[in-house]
């Protein structure tokens, strides 16, 4: 019999709260959850692999309306791998041009720093 988790048990396996657990799932993100005799949450291995994969999507910053449309094509199976791919292609470029700004930031900012050094350094000297 394959081992079931509990909701807390997931959260400490994936670093997401509880709550956002539960919010995963109101929005459809987290499908199919079976729940005991007591009416608790049991999640599988896998369940705790895709909300893995769920978390690591929030901390690219991926928006809730992407990871539905991801969830849904992987519901639908693998005839969706190549929407899919597209939708995560789609949101690597996003993050690489975040990058891009990022860079650009630091740039100024150590361009900045330089100068004040170079300033202070004309003060002291």
């Amino acid at each position: 019999m394959e081992k079931k988790y509990t909701i807390k048990q997931v959260s400490e396996a994936t670093g997401l709260s509880t709550s956002n657990i539960r919010y995963y799932e109101q929005e459809g993100l987290i499908a199919g959850i079976g729940r005991n005799s007591a009416n608790v949450r049991l999640f599988s291995q896998t369940d705790v692999e895709w909300i893995r994969f769920l978390a690591r999507l929030k901390d690219m910053e991926m928006p809730v309306k992407l990871m539905k449309r991801y969830a849904i094509l992987r519901a639908q199976g693998n005839g969706t791998i190549h929407e899919r791919m597209e939708l995560l292609d789609m949101h690597k470029k996003h993050m690489l041009e975040k990058i891009g700004r990022i860079r650009e930031n630091i740039a100024l900012l150590d361009n900045k720093i330089s100068l004040y050094k170079e300033m202070e350094k004309n003060n002291n000297g």
